[in-house]
């Protein structure tokens, strides 16, 4: 498959994943819940949008889903996707998945794409942000995160309770900034 400029970049896409909607205590015993998730994102000339979806989830036994509603372009979108529940690999409790009906898989993230949340595998021509970076630029990014780790190491020496040393030995912070 060809990398063009008419490639979707994934991370530029908004996700939700059934982690998401675990931390929001959307998975409820009780088989029924409702909430909101909002995003925020800066664009080109930095103004900041905001992007909120109502998110109704239903764990009621045969008639499990996830109910999106959103505007999209002045267009009202009711979109539902349905929920899988299977046995835990472990043998406590269960997996959520979400079934995408586009592609026909169970995944644990869905990505807004066309209007619609879909699976990546449900788009053609989609990639990673790392994908379309040419190999020098990711050297490149790479010494400069390293760069910011050493600072933020650095920095830690003038923490309240930073200590150099313990009974007379160099603590484990230390050795890593001597050794840098």
């Amino acid at each position: 498959m060809a990398k063009s400029a008419h490639s979707l970049i994934l991370e530029e896409h908004l996700s939700i994943s059934i982690s998401d909607l675990i931390k929001l205590k959307l998975f409820d015993r009780s088989g029924y819940k409702h909430g909101e998730i909002r995003w925020k994102r800066s664009n080109a000339l930095s103004e900041e949008i905001t992007y909120g979806i109502q998110i109704i989830v239903s764990t009621q036994e045969y008639n499990e889903y996830v109910e999106f509603d959103y505007l999209i372009n002045s267009k009202a979108i009711n979109y539902r996707v349905p929920l899988i529940k299977l046995p835990s690999n472990l043998g406590k409790g269960s997996v959520w998945y979400f079934y995408c009906p586009c592609s026909d898989k169970r995944c644990k993230k869905l990505h807004l794409i066309k209007d619609k949340f879909v699976h990546k595998s449900a788009v053609d021509n989609i990639y990673y942000d790392q994908q379309l970076t040419p190999k020098k630029f990711r050297y490149a990014n790479s010494i400069g995160k390293n760069h910011k780790k050493k600072i933020k190491l650095l920095m830690t020496m003038y923490e309240p309770y930073f200590k150099p040393t313990y009974c007379g030995e160099f603590t484990k912070r230390q050795r890593k900034i001597m050794g840098m």
